[in-house]
């Protein structure tokens, strides 16, 4: 500021902020019309309408070239207004409608839209209103541009609005608050004026709620002093000074801040899908690049935790190289080896089938290979009376299935000579290699190797 005369003049490069700041308090000035005592009303829009003609002559409701495309000069004054609040970003599109129709020939269309006075309120209307509560704006024949409850403003996560068109009506040169910081502000102020609202009078309270709305951004938004003028320092009493104190809010949960994130990239990204552009997919891919970082950061902090703590790394007990494949095969199967014999010291191995099942028939051939390579003592027991010619020293059984309580086949079983019970081993067809592992598994007791 500069004075001149006596007067405070704003100086050329300050006057877009302030004009700016004041068109968004008068934006308020309107909604505080629509307050009263019992229901509190924020962001105000208005309905709008534009027409198409369906012979494609002529479109009011074009998005650009406003004051440049001689074929709008059929257009009313409301439709041009419209174009040019559109081309502002402070409408919200609602729909399309048939508003004249002769003999079922539709011969006029008309776009509705609802338009506020200023960015903040479209945006708070859209992405709160619509996007996050799903309060719609009603039919295109019927605009619903209503403001924004006291209810619904409790319920807005104002951290997940995007407030980047708001941010573009500020000088450059301004200090701009980010993101986090304006959405805290807004939010608090809202919370703090709806919790006090019983202590204040309601002709005080109907104008406090807007105000404190823009009065917490713009307040933010001041760059610092020059040498042309000076700000006088202003000490609060001291009983001002414990009245005015605030508890510190609680920061976010870490699941809030995650679903927050989560559900701005999905919108940016849908965003981006129905309404391609530069600015929706630079929007959505900036999002989705931090997500690549933190992928990124977090890869390689594994990395080097394995280093700080060997003890978790997998690679030392499961090599993932395909070099080493062989030895740990190799491995493996002496471990299975020697759970085959330690069980075949305890246990004696029988294997109950049915001579006339060819599938039982297709396990007799594994059984037969497996025992002679590991010299393994099987006693093959036959349920039907039929014996495969590979198992010639097959019994006949004569009631041991029963008394076991086997009732599935084919089934190999451990049976214990001084117990007198049996442990299962496999149901069913199993490949040799596959068997090898379950006796390892029974052997451990089903312990985890992996």
């Amino acid at each position: 500021m500069v004075t001149v005369s006596g007067r405070r003049t704003v100086k050329n490069n300050d006057f877009a902020p302030v004009v700016s700041a004041l068109a968004a308090l008068a934006a308020a000035g309107k909604d505080v019309a629509a307050i009263n005592s019992v229901n509190v009303r924020a962001f105000t829009g208005s309905a709008k309408f534009c027409k198409k003609f369906a012979a494609g002559f002529s479109n009011c409701c074009k998005d650009g070239g406003w004051g440049q495309d001689v074929g709008l000069a059929r257009c009313s004054s409301e439709e041009k207004a419209l174009g040019k609040a559109k081309e502002n970003k402070l409408t919200v599109s609602i729909g399309e409608f048939c508003s004249k129709k002769v003999l079922g020939v539709c011969l006029e269309k008309k776009r509705s839209y609802c338009q506020f006075d200023s960015k903040l309120a479209q945006i708070v209307q859209q992405q709160g209103r619509n996007g996050q509560l799903h309060v719609g704006f009603g039919k295109a024949s019927s605009p619903d541009c209503r403001g924004i409850t006291q209810t619904e403003l409790q319920q807005i996560n104002f951290e997940a609005l995007d407030f980047s068109n708001f941010f573009d009506d500020l000088q450059k040169n301004k200090k701009i608050p980010d993101n986090d910081t304006l959405t805290k502000r807004v939010r608090e102020e809202i919370a703090a004026q709806l919790k006090n609202k019983q202590k204040v009078p309601v002709k005080k309270r109907k104008t406090a709620l807007a105000l404190l709305l823009l009065g917490s951004v713009f307040s933010a938004t001041g760059k610092d002093a020059g040498w042309q003028w000076y700000n006088e320092s202003h000490r609060m009493p001291e009983d001002d000074k414990s009245s005015s104190a605030q508890p510190q809010q609680a920061s976010p949960d870490i699941m809030e801040k995650l679903a927050t994130l989560q559900q701005a990239t999905k919108r940016a990204m849908y965003e981006a899908i129905l309404y391609p552009g530069v600015e929706n997919f630079t929007r959505y891919f900036r999002l989705q690049n931090y997500w690549t970082q933190q992928a990124g950061l977090f890869s390689m902090s594994a990395k080097k935790a394995m280093l700080e703590h060997p003890e978790l790394d997998y690679n030392l007990q499961h090599s993932h190289y395909n070099g080493t494949v062989r030895n740990q095969l190799a491995a493996d199967f002496a471990d299975q080896r020697r759970a085959i014999e330690t069980l075949a010291q305890r246990y004696g191995v029988m294997f109950f089938y049915r001579g006339q099942d060819p599938i039982d028939g297709q396990l007799v051939q594994v059984i037969k290979n497996f025992r002679e390579t590991y010299h393994l003592s099987v006693i093959p027991v036959s349920v039907d009376g039929i014996v495969n010619p590979l198992l010639p020293d097959t019994r006949m059984d004569g009631g041991q299935a029963s008394r076991l309580g086997i009732r599935y086949f084919p089934a190999l079983m451990l049976a214990d000579p001084k117990s007198g019970t049996v442990k299962p081993v496999s149901y069913g067809f199993i490949s040799q290699d596959d068997l090898a592992k379950q006796f390892l598994n029974v052997s451990t007791d089903f312990a985890p190797n992996f």
